[in-house]
């Protein structure tokens, strides 16, 4: 048989994973401090020495609040080896990319937060996202996704603790919204979503085809055949 996966990280090596995602920023490592020989050893609820925007309760990781910090790499994929977060805000930043499909395994999170990343903050809303049934509040805003709301957000078992989903200032969103309970829920402002999306333009036409290559010329006639022909014309006229 298949050998098992391995067992995901511990907190502490992830937290270690999620600060080389991001760069090793100065804002980060000033606090962020472990023990490379003896990582298990180390851990970011210590209350002695705390981890810049990371709440613990019990020892568990609970809230990662890393806004304004001028992050500036992709959104970081470690984050799915946190399981016991609750609160993930990364607002105000400069991240790239796209929404990550790794963070449905955050399935205790209740409130995120990526607004004003921006332009370079873009993609789909991720339809896998209608799975992390304890959302309460989204907070999308003012960044560059586009396309439409997927329809799985709205459908009646995702997304069912959702109390505000703000998309508002997200030029490139259009469409309907899919379902009338998350409506009542959406901040859309300064969006296309109610609207029609535009038809996206046709491709180019393909170049004309190239002139066809002229025909070589026809072969002189034959010597004989020209002679024969001279004599005919003679016969003609001396009838």
């Amino acid at each position: 048989p298949p050998s098992p996966p391995p067992p995901p990280p511990m907190p502490i090596n992830a937290m270690v994973a999620l600060l080389v995602e991001l760069g090793s920023p100065a804002a980060l490592t000033s606090s962020w401090v472990y023990d490379a020989g003896n990582i298990s050893g180390s851990s970011p609820c210590v209350t002695a020495n705390p981890w810049r925007g990371v709440t613990c309760v019990q020892n568990v990781i609970t809230k990662l609040s890393l806004s304004n910090l001028g992050l500036s790499t992709t959104l970081p994929t470690s984050l799915q080896f946190l399981p016991t977060l609750k609160a993930l805000d990364l607002s105000s930043n400069t991240f790239t990319g796209a929404l990550p499909d790794q963070w449905t395994q955050l399935q205790m999170l209740t409130s995120l937060d990526v607004s004003q990343n921006g332009a370079t903050l873009s993609g789909s809303l991720p339809s896998s996202y209608s799975t992390l049934s304890s959302l309460v509040t989204a907070n999308l805003a003012y960044n560059n996704f586009l396309g439409t709301i997927p329809q799985a957000w709205g459908s009646d078992a995702a997304l069912m603790n959702l109390t505000r989903l703000n998309v508002a200032g997200n030029a490139n969103l259009c469409g309907s919204i899919p379902s009338l309970a998350l409506a009542t829920k959406l901040v859309f402002s300064q969006t296309n979503v109610n609207r029609t999306c535009p038809t996206p333009p046709l491709p180019p036409s393909p170049p004309p085809s190239p002139p066809s290559p002229p025909l070589p010329p026809s072969p002189p006639p034959p010597a004989h055949f020209a002679q024969a022909l001279l004599a005919l014309r003679a016969a003609v006229v001396a009838a």
